[in-house]
């Protein structure tokens, strides 16, 4: 007799539920005996004019999960190469020398409350940086930057930094220009994360010192708009015996590579057999521990990238950490040593070594 599929619901489309649905899908098609609804608030899923980059450790588990020709359709040939992500330029004048539940953002509140985190301290709060975002055809990119111009690229300066990178198969550059607010001047009476377009005039004052092919750039941007970056406090659980919490709703600021990142580890642990293919009896018991095994690796990891991409935001913009400035060979060592890791991660070896023990 046949046992009755573990049903998993999934709350929030999102790059993490999304994703997440993707791992499922492909291990039900492996033959996994599994169930899968995603619950969604948006009465659509569209584009909102905005796009993501994805490191090496992100396109790797994409690939794990199924979606290696898809992800090649979708970036061309700009593909990256795991020895090269992006390159760095100083915009500045003045710097010109140098069953289950698994939450992944709506309901949030309600899961912390089942994981018993407080939810006075457990609550979003406003980074003190704004991102201008927006993207322009190819032919644009390179009208304003030069017809040899880099597509991947980060322009930094004090307190501010442009970062853009193709998306669409390389037909459009998505533009990402980060500002810091320490006064608060951009966030007005906003609580929360918000988006909302502004005026050109406004993100070219943001850029006033970067070099006039960074402002070119902006200048092309047929309707900037702002957002707010908020983050979360670190967090002390993300599961129960019924409950996972993932993404951004459980390392607010870690971005897109660990969403994804989690949602390979999860769908890979709830579809493995000793889990899915349980007794009734038996199934109580193997989830449990497939849980177990998925926070003492995901938490650790989601702690430490949460932590060093805020350090390396600082970098980025010549804030330092340890006195770094506008220093590029202290640049380059610190980013290297926050990131590199990140982007080296075996999933595969690790989900190996993992599996073997459910």
């Amino acid at each position: 007799m046949s046992q009755p599929p573990l049903r998993i619901a999934i709350v929030g489309g999102g790059i993490a539920g999304l994703s997440a649905a993707l791992g499922f899908v492909a291990a039900q098609k492996a033959g996994a005996n599994i169930s899968i609804k995603i619950y969604e608030g948006a009465p659509a899923f569209g584009e909102i004019g905005a796009g993501v980059s994805l490191g090496p450790n992100a396109q790797r588990a994409l690939k794990l999960m199924g979606a290696g020709e898809a992800l090649d359709r979708a970036a061309g040939e700009d593909l990256d190469d795991p020895g090269s992500w992006f390159d760095f330029h100083i915009a500045e004048a003045s710097h010109a020398k140098a069953g289950e539940f698994i939450c992944t953002s709506a309901l949030r509140g309600h899961l912390f409350a089942r994981l018993g985190l407080d939810l006075t301290t457990q609550i979003a709060k406003y980074s003190e940086w704004v991102a201008w975002r927006g993207l322009i055809p190819r032919k644009q990119f390179h009208e304003a930057m030069g017809p040899n111009a880099r597509a991947k690229m980060m322009h930094c300066g004090t307190g501010r930094h442009i970062l853009h990178f193709p998306v669409r198969s390389g037909e459009l550059i998505n533009i990402v220009a980060f500002v810091r607010d320490p006064e608060h001047l951009k966030l007005g009476h906003n609580t929360g994360p918000w988006t909302e377009e502004r005026p050109h005039s406004e993100m070219l004052q943001d850029f006033a010192s970067f070099t006039p092919e960074c402002k070119a750039l902006l200048q092309a941007i047929e309707k900037p708009s702002i957002w707010g970056i908020f983050a979360l406090p670190p967090i002390h659980n993300i599961v129960d015996e019924r409950c996972i919490i993932i993404g951004d709703a459980a390392f607010g600021g870690s971005g897109a590579g660990q969403a994804i990142e989690d949602a390979l580890f999860i769908s890979k642990f709830l579809s493995h057999d000793s889990v899915s293919s349980a007794t009734p009896l038996e199934r109580v018991s193997a989830i449990n521990k497939a849980l177990e095994a998925y926070a003492l690796l995901r938490h650790p990891r989601g702690l430490d990238v949460q932590r060093t991409s805020k350090e390396a935001g600082l970098l980025y913009e010549f804030m330092g950490v340890n006195g770094e400035g506008s220093d590029m060979a202290r640049l380059k060592e610190g980013l290297e040593s926050r990131l590199v890791w990140i982007w080296e991660y075996d999933e595969e070896k690790v989900l190996q070594q993992e599996l073997a023990k459910l």
